[in-house]
């Protein structure tokens, strides 16, 4: 049996984040490119088929999730290259209702909730690529998604507004 990698779409959107993803000793955070609507970002999980099933549950709109056997080719920090491991791939079904960033949350949620104590986080390089340690602090109250995305939304509102005096086209 391979080892467990979990899979993400569109890290080519996010692949710094990719590096600063919470991780346990000896493991890290990856992603490579399988074309324009399937990427990979990868952590050993305990349960692959628990993962799939739980993601599946959220019901996330233009996007559905399968497990995988691949051979990650040359990763970039030298580990699992041209070993076969199992994974979940998230296919972008619709990319005009698919949230790359819902998704991401939800991948993290399921990971971090599954792994229980084995968790950690890179926490200072994660909270700068967040932005914030919220979005951390959320995940690891198991805060539920809906609470997480209304925040977000208010934070965009709030931005929107502060900016709209400063933009020159409108």
């Amino acid at each position: 049996m391979g080892r467990h990698i979990a899979q993400h779409a569109h890290v080519g959107k996010c692949g710094s984040l990719s590096r600063h993803l919470p991780v346990r000793e000896n493991e890290r955070v990856r992603g490579t490119g399988n074309g324009p609507s399937v990427s990979t970002v990868g952590r050993a999980v305990a349960r692959l088929g628990a993962l799939v099933e739980a993601l599946a549950r959220y019901g996330l709109p233009g996007v559905r999730f399968e497990s995988v056997r691949f051979t990650p080719v040359a990763p970039d920090d030298g580990k699992y290259g041209g070993i076969e491991v199992r994974g979940v791939r998230l296919y972008a079904t619709d990319r005009r209702i698919y949230d790359p960033t819902v998704t991401a949350v939800v991948l993290l949620s399921e990971m971090r909730r599954q792994a229980g104590d084995h968790w950690e986080w890179r926490k200072s390089s994660f909270d700068r690529l967040a932005g914030t340690d919220r979005l951390r602090r959320a995940i690891e109250a198991a805060e539920p998604l809906e609470r997480i995305v209304r925040r977000w939304n208010q934070d965009l509102d709030r931005f929107r507004k502060r900016r709209a005096g400063y933009l020159i086209y409108r």
